[in-house]
C-alpha cells in the first residue's frame, strides 16, 4: 500500500556517536560493548505521534577497508533501536553494521504507547587489528536517521486503522523528495 508522508510532518534528524578503544576492555580488540554505548539517547518521543524512520547513514573514523578487514566475524558491530520506557525493539531487533552505509533505506514506523518515552540505541561488536589500524587508539562510529514525526491526525487515524485491519501491511511510503533531507 502507498502512502505519503502528511506536508506538516517535522523532520528530526539524528547523530550518535559511538566509541570503541584498542585494548578497552578486550585486549587486542575495539570493543564496543561499553556502558557509553549502551542505552544511549537517540531522541525523545511521546505517545501521541508517530515516528517513521526513513534512512540510516553509518561510518566511523576510519576508511571502510580497514573497516573491512578487521571484523570480527563472531562478534560484527551492530545496533539495536529500543523504546526507552519498555525496552520494546524497533525492526524485529539488532540491525547488523558489516559496512559502511549511505542513506540505506529503512522504511520502519513507530511509536510508544507511555508518555515522556525516548528512543534509544546500543551499539555493540567487535574489531581486530591490522596493520591499517595500528596507531589507531579509538574507533568513534557515527549512526546517522532520517527521522519524521508525524502529527497528522487524519492520516493517524488511517494508519492505524489500516495496522489493526492488516497487521503485516508492508507500506510503500512516499517522502517527497523536496522533503528529504540527507544527513
Amino acid at each position: 500500500m502507498r502512502i505519503a508522508i502528511p506536508i506538516d510532518s517535522i523532520f528530526r534528524p539524528t547523530a550518535n556517536l559511538f566509541t570503541a578503544t584498542f585494548n578497552n576492555p578486550t585486549i587486542g580488540q575495539y570493543d564496543f560493548a561499553i556502558a557509553a554505548n549502551t542505552e544511549q539517547l537517540v531522541m525523545p518521543i511521546d505517545d501521541i505521534n508517530l515516528f517513521y524512520i526513513s534512512i540510516a547513514n553509518y561510518s566511523a573514523n576510519v576508511p571502510e577497508s580497514s573497516y573491512l578487514e578487521n571484523l570480527d566475524t563472531s562478534d560484527i558491530p551492530k545496533i539495536r533501536f529500543l523504546t526507552g520506557q519498555n525496552k520494546k525493539p524497533l525492526y524485529g531487533g539488532t540491525y547488523p553494521l558489516a559496512k559502511y552505509l549511505v542513506t540505506n533505506e529503512v522504511g520502519t514506523f513507530f511509536r510508544s504507547k507511555q508518555a515522556k518515552d525516548s528512543l534509544i540505541a546500543t551499539f555493540t561488536g567487535k574489531l581486530n587489528q591490522n596493520a591499517n589500524l595500528a596507531g589507531v587508539v579509538t574507533i568513534t562510529a557515527v549512526v546517522a536517521l532520517n527521522i519524521w514525526e508525524i502529527s497528522d491526525r487524519e492520516f493517524l487515524n488511517k494508519f492505524d486503522k489500516i495496522s489493526k485491519s492488516f497487521p503485516q501491511q508492508q507500506f510503500d511510503v512516499e517522502v517527497p523528495a523536496e522533503f528529504e533531507r540527507r544527513v
